[in-house]
């Protein structure tokens, strides 16, 4: 159903979505199948018009639930970052310094 809604054009899409190597431009792909979706399930009368009140509702919930997920995203990422240091502050491993395997992999630098 989802291929006939977007045109056929699914192999297309994935094959762009396989090239993305940055989060973000994933996340630029992600928002506009989305947006692409929802426009194109409008038209063909999936889901039904809004009013504006409506409308407006639904995108004060789409700011205030990306706020939250923006929110958990920076926790989650300092949380990530303290935790790493701490670990390898306890296991002794406070440099950077390369292992011997890496030395031996790389012996020009």
């Amino acid at each position: 159903m989802i291929g006939k809604v977007l045109g056929g054009n699914m192999e297309m899409i994935f094959e762009i979505a396989s090239n993305v190597s940055t989060p973000l431009g994933l996340a630029g792909i992600i928002a506009t199948v989305l947006f692409f979706s929802i426009s194109q399930f409008i038209k063909a009368g999936i889901i039904a018009k809004t009013t504006k009140r409506t409308s407006g509702r639904i995108a004060i919930l789409i700011i205030n639930r990306l706020f939250v997920l923006a929110f958990i995203t920076i926790f989650l990422g300092f949380l990530g970052f303290f935790l790493k240091h701490i670990v390898a502050f306890k296991t002794g491993q406070t440099h950077n310094e390369p292992t011997e395997e890496q030395v031996d992999i790389l012996p020009g630098l």
